[in-house]
């Protein structure tokens, strides 16, 4: 993914290995919510439930960095507090500007515990 700001590289995007990541238990993030999730060596993660369901996506912004777990949650959307760019949860596709998107990542929820695969 390439930024619009040529200064900007998401160092803390996990990189893919199809490992599931046990993060939390279900009843710690409430419905309507965000939070961020970090990983082994400084990688964090954005995880949002949406009326019940879960939802990971990088947790920053393209455009300048910004973390989106802080982000305004409208439904399967989350609009960037900095300049409003707003992001598909289930995609990672960005709805503000074309060709722009996050990575997203599935979740599992085994037993109460959530779980994401990165």
């Amino acid at each position: 993914m390439q930024s619009l700001d040529k200064n900007f590289t998401n160092h803390k995007r996990p990189p893919r290995t199809g490992e599931q990541v046990t993060v939390g238990r279900v009843e710690e993030l409430p419905p309507g919510r965000g939070a961020t999730v970090e990983l082994a060596g400084g990688r964090e993660l954005a995880l949002y439930n949406v009326g019940g369901e879960f939802f990971a996506v990088e947790n920053f912004c393209p455009y300048r960095g910004a973390p989106l777990a802080g982000g305004l949650l409208r439904g399967h959307v989350v609009e960037c507090n900095w300049h409003g760019w707003r992001f598909d949860l289930r995609t990672g596709q960005c709805l503000t500007r074309a060709n722009s998107h996050i990575e997203s990542y599935d979740v599992v929820i085994e037993e109460g515990w959530i779980k994401i695969v990165v």
